[in-house]
């Protein structure tokens, strides 16, 4: 199974180097926003770069604002297992500061 991987705001792949899977693990590079662009329709535009839609079994790992971003890209694609490190599956869940 592939498990893509998206890392916090602020930093790179970098942050999985310790991280040891029985997997694929696939780090996904952030892209720049465009002006005003939703987190769903970013999630949707990095889903069609890397053609989640062709993939039979795969999960999402995210780490901070990157697990945000799993959670938008599992409303839309249904992953196997969406894994969030330090992080929250909701805004609703940020704490008030």
């Amino acid at each position: 199974m592939k498990i893509f991987a998206l890392s916090g705001l602020g930093a790179d792949q970098r942050v999985f180097q310790f991280l040891y899977l029985e997997h694929e693990l696939i780090p996904i590079d952030w892209m720049d926003p465009w002006k005003e662009e939703s987190l769903k329709d970013y999630a949707a535009r990095l889903i069609a770069l890397h053609n989640f839609n062709e993939i039979k079994e795969f999960a999402i790992l995210g780490v901070s604002f990157g697990g945000l971003l799993a959670m938008e890209i599992s409303k839309i694609v249904h992953p196997k297992s969406t894994i969030l490190i330090s992080s929250v599956e909701t805004r609703n869940d940020l704490p008030y500061l």
